[in-house]
């Protein structure tokens, strides 16, 4: 069942996105092949990307194209990923149809429901708040989605919020992330993370937690990266450097993959995430892995009960951008 008007989602909206990049990174895995989807090599076949009825590209390898949005709008488009496993979610035999509309898949990405939100508004009245008004908003089979003309909030914040649709299976816990946009901003290539029910158990088993899961408890999911690839040796930290210790790290080996938590770690392992619990609304950002003069960018977030919070820090350059 969704739970997306029973939480207080929208403080996530005060978590400014780093890198100062327009586009959104929030899983920062690096190009490998996660969801059986091959690199195309230079004698490849182009998939046809001429749309079917529904209007939508026909190749779950080819993205949305995300329209510039109206004065005063913002246009929100990516693709929903595994927390897990990195893996885009994609119905089993996709049909490249929006969901809702007849021939279209109803597994997969269809059993799962995307909104967005003024954050702000929806914290200060969650159980009356509503999502944001949208000219169009479109999830695929293929696990694509785009809002075009998302009503831009007043001061500035889009929230995100996906758990399972309305009489769908509870398989999902609620993940958002949130990003601040302004006025006629195209917000894309967003990996939206989303985390089953199955991945939060075993993490917080496997942390050791006794009673509430971690997405019970809220959580703040963060991943650390270098250009686009994922940095080991990185502790999480919060309030101006101070490491907590209630923050639990992976063993993976495989920088794509999130499958094991392990509690005697105390720094990122190869994927470059952590999860901490019980923090505040206070600015977060990694100590550890800096190189060349390069430091981890700070942004705000917040371990909100009933949340999985999805967050990337960067190493930048002085003065900001990609470390070189």
């Amino acid at each position: 069942m969704s739970r997306l008007h029973t939480l207080p989602f929208a403080l996530l909206a005060l978590v400014p996105a780093c890198g100062g990049s327009d586009e959104i990174v929030i899983d920062a895995a690096p190009s490998v092949d996660t969801g059986g989807q091959p690199d195309a090599g230079p004698d490849a076949e182009v998939p046809d990307a001429e749309p079917p009825d529904g209007g939508l590209p026909a190749s779950c390898d080819v993205p949305l194209p995300c329209p510039a949005p109206s004065v005063g709008k913002v246009s929100v488009c990516g693709q929903l990923h595994d927390a897990e496993t990195s893996a885009p979610i994609q119905a089993a035999s996709p049909t490249f149809l929006a969901c809702g509309a007849d021939g279209a898949a109803t597994d997969g990405p269809c059993a799962l429901e995307l909104q967005f939100y003024d954050a702000l508004d929806f914290a200060s009245n969650p159980t009356g708040a509503v999502p944001l008004p949208a000219d169009e908003v479109v999830v695929d089979d293929c696990g694509r989605f785009r809002a075009r003309d998302v009503t831009r909030p007043a001061l500035g914040f889009v929230g995100l919020a996906v758990d399972d649709a309305a009489g769908a299976d509870d398989d999902h816990v609620l993940s958002g992330t949130a990003r601040p946009a302004a006025s006629g901003a195209v917000l894309s290539g967003l990996r939206m993370l989303v985390v089953r029910a199955t991945t939060d158990a075993a993490w917080s088993t496997q942390a050791g937690l006794i009673g509430d899961s971690f997405a019970e408890r809220g959580v703040v999911l963060a991943t650390f990266v270098d250009g686009d690839a994922p940095v080991a040796g990185v502790a999480l930290t919060r309030n101006g450097g101070v490491v907590e210790a209630d923050t639990s790290y992976f063993s993976d080996t495989a920088p794509a993959t999130r499958t094991t938590v392990d509690p005697g770690q105390t720094a990122t392992g190869a994927n470059g995430s952590a999860l901490m619990l019980g923090s505040p609304l206070v600015e977060h950002s990694g100590e550890g892995a800096e190189r060349g003069g390069c430091l981890w960018s700070t942004g705000l977030a917040a371990s909100i009960p009933g949340v999985v919070f999805t967050t990337t820090y960067r190493l930048e350059a002085a003065g900001g951008g990609d470390c070189p």
